[in-house]
């Protein structure tokens, strides 16, 4: 995934009063390739200078891809060499690794190619507010034995996000208290909305150690998506709601029909199972809970489902609710 801006002053009648240049951006997971361009003034026409700031934009894409040959002096062409007054300037900066950020590095990355999360905290009482010494961070090994995996940006972390889990605990006949059986999932790096800056992703973290006695655990990932989580967590059940389980079993996400089985296949082999939360839909005046969407799951992948019915979980705060109100989750019960 890249993204690429181009922002240019180039020749054109009247006259401009300000020198002729174009800049152009590219910016990938890695970090962000920056290119000025500066031109003679009056040396060339307009069709000349556009064609200049469209190789601009091309070789700025090819050097941010990695491409073998690809040099941003490859801008002056055959018939289009540079000139006395033109200038081309190219700088890098490195984006970091996210998980580093937040972590200060002190979780190495490797544990993720081990089965280990790249970065696990615990909730506790320690950590200071700005940030010094991490936060409420603090290095536990949750291997990749976990039962429970619910995953969430937790803005806030409220009561239903651990009734939730409780209930899927249920369910399933899992100990919410044996260590590292139940883990919340933070992912910080987003597939629509970017990083987490890192005090944003520590303030998140913090708020599980607020509840004293209930001992959560939170892992903080780099794993936006189902497939990449179940490679941290073979063998977990995800919770989720409602809403995310009808976009698991929508073709379109995947490619298509085929490409959606493809994955259910690559979960069944990690032996990663969902665990769908229902709610209350006001349209319909009703609650809604995996019998509703029993028809779009393919009949190849229905095992991979267990609902929880209204008896066994209902809570109708949302996280959006919440943060409207300034609230969070409540310490009492």
């Amino acid at each position: 995934l890249m993204g690429v801006g181009c922002a240019a002053a180039l020749a054109a009648l009247p006259a401009k009063r300000g020198a002729h240049r174009c800049h152009v951006c590219a910016r990938t997971g890695a970090g962000t390739h920056a290119f000025e361009l500066t031109l003679h003034k009056g040396a060339r026409t307009r069709q000349e200078e556009d064609a200049l700031a469209s190789r601009l934009v091309l070789r700025a894409i090819g050097v941010a891809s990695g491409l073998e040959g690809q040099s941003v002096a490859d801008v002056w062409g055959e018939h289009d060499a540079k000139r006395e007054g033109d200038g081309l300037e190219y700088s890098f900066e490195p984006t970091g690794d996210p998980i580093e950020a937040v972590t200060g590095g002190r979780i190495p990355l490797a544990q993720l190619s081990r089965g280990v999360c790249d970065s696990v905290a615990r909730g506790g009482e320690g950590g200071s507010d700005d940030g010094g010494d991490h936060g409420a961070l603090e290095e536990v090994a949750v291997a990749s034995g976990a039962r429970l995996v619910l995953p969430g940006s937790f803005n806030p972390l409220h009561d239903g996000h651990v009734g939730m889990m409780r209930a899927a605990a249920r369910k399933l006949g899992v100990d919410m208290a044996a260590p590292g059986a139940c883990v919340f999932e933070l992912a910080i790096v987003n597939a629509d909305k970017g990083a987490l800056e890192a005090d944003e992703a520590r303030r998140r973290v913090r708020q599980f150690g607020t509840e004293a006695g209930r001992d959560l655990t939170v892992a903080v990932t780099a794993s936006p998506i189902f497939s990449q989580k179940a490679a941290l967590f073979p063998g977990a059940a995800f919770v989720v709601g409602y809403d995310t389980a009808t976009r698991l079993v929508m073709p379109k996400y995947y490619g298509g029909r085929e490409g959606m089985l493809a994955a259910f296949a690559d979960l069944r082999a990690r032996r990663c199972s969902f665990v769908v939360a229902g709610r209350f839909d006001e349209a319909s005046a009703r609650f809604l809970s995996l019998d509703d969407m029993r028809a779009e799951i393919p009949p190849e992948v229905g095992d991979l489902f267990v609902g929880l019915d209204e008896g066994d979980f209902r809570d109708d705060v949302s996280s959006t609710q919440l943060r409207r109100e300034g609230k969070g989750l409540s310490l009492s019960g």
